[in-house]
């Protein structure tokens, strides 16, 4: 598969783009953890203001994994988890050094 040269300049800006939304779901979750944690029991509808919570922290979750897996793959140029060539080699022990 070849990269065209217009994705090449196009992907350390993608790059960065991801990593900011990364933080910012970063932020939102330690949001609502806090939420979840200073939630007393006394509220009159704790069980649904609870289970709205951890519903939003189970999508910003999904969401950072996927950010995750889209910036490894586009540092490591390849899919993660997969190895190519001399990493399956070395991988399988075959190269020691």
């Amino acid at each position: 598969m070849r990269i065209s040269i217009g994705v090449m300049f196009m992907l350390p800006n993608l790059l960065m783009e991801y990593k900011n939304q990364e933080k910012i779901i970063k932020n939102r979750l330690k949001k609502v953890e806090n939420k979840i944690n200073k939630l007393s029991i006394k509220v009159p509808e704790y069980d649904l203001e609870l289970s709205d919570l951890k519903l939003s922290r189970n999508n910003l979750n999904y969401y950072l994994r996927n950010l995750n897996y889209s910036i490894k793959w586009m540092e490591l140029a390849h899919e993660p988890g997969v190895f190519n060539g001399i990493e399956n080699k070395y991988m399988a022990g075959e190269i020691t050094e």
